[in-house]
């Protein structure tokens, strides 16, 4: 079957997973010129998402992203031949809200996760997580959400009811703590481990141990240069998003980031 959009682009992810999801929503790419309709991808990460609104516009397709939440990490995108009219209903996202059925702190976004996942769930149905003051909130697919209310029974040991959104979201986003660092390069294991206030040993470990991501996707090269709007994690210890950059006058690097960390890993612990 003749492809419209080609494949070369392909070559770009080096991550197989990566790789396996693009071409899949390139696929989507031409059955939206073949049969003139609007289709819908997986939610995708940020790496996915800035690197397919490239790949549409420069192809000329309309489009529209939609995570169901302001400033959504992971989304959905809505894509078309060019001139089309597209809503963000069109993306069907949904959000559930779950809350413990007896008083008890909101679970960590790992948690959330890791239960969602165990329902037999592929992570491309789910999007981001959000506390909110009397639980948490998921987005979801709409084809997946009736699915939630009805079989999410438990976060950890915690019961939880799960049910629509009532009114107004209650949510409370992390704003972060604001830290200035300095280093002597921008590389990852540098920023890692001046962000985290370990060795740079340590941060290198977490590396080959493939607990670090950049922008959502797993990297292994110590030695990557880190860019303004980059959001690096480490597994178990938070994210830093990497705000902005300047020199110093002793030919350093300084850099104010935004660090969001686990509940485990409080400053104040």
């Amino acid at each position: 079957m003749k492809s419209y959009c080609g494949r070369e682009a392909l070559g770009y992810w080096q991550d197989q997973e990566m790789s396996q999801l693009a071409a899949r929503i390139m696929d989507k790419c031409d059955l939206a010129i073949r049969t003139d309709s609007a289709q819908v991808t997986p939610f995708v990460p940020k790496a996915m998402k800035v690197w397919l609104e490239d790949f549409l516009t420069r192809r000329n397709f309309s489009f529209l992203s939609e995570g169901g939440f302001p400033g959504a990490e992971r989304v959905r995108l809505v894509l078309a031949a060019s001139g089309a009219e597209l809503r963000a209903e069109d993306a069907e996202v949904v959000l559930v809200w779950a809350r413990p059925d007896k008083q008890a702190a909101n679970p960590e976004h790992r948690q959330v996760l890791g239960s969602l996942i165990g329902l037999g769930l592929r992570r491309e149905v789910i999007g981001d997580i959000w506390p909110g003051q009397k639980g948490v909130y998921a987005a979801a697919t709409k084809e997946i959400a009736p699915f939630l209310i009805n079989n999410w029974r438990k976060i950890g040991k915690t019961s939880i009811v799960v049910s629509y959104p009532e009114g107004e979201l209650a949510v409370e986003p992390d704003q972060g703590e604001e830290l200035r660092i300095t280093v002597v390069s921008s590389r990852l294991d540098a920023v890692l481990a001046e962000g985290f206030g370990v060795s740079r040993t340590l941060a290198q470990d977490w590396i080959t141990q493939k607990k670090v991501k950049r922008n959502d996707l797993i990297v292994m090269k110590n030695e990557i240069t880190v860019r303004i709007g980059d959001m690096i994690s480490c597994r178990g210890q938070g994210r830093l998003y990497c705000k902005e950059t300047m020199a110093t006058r002793k030919g350093r690097t300084a850099w104010k980031v935004l660090m969001f960390r686990s509940k485990r890993h409080r400053r104040d612990d």
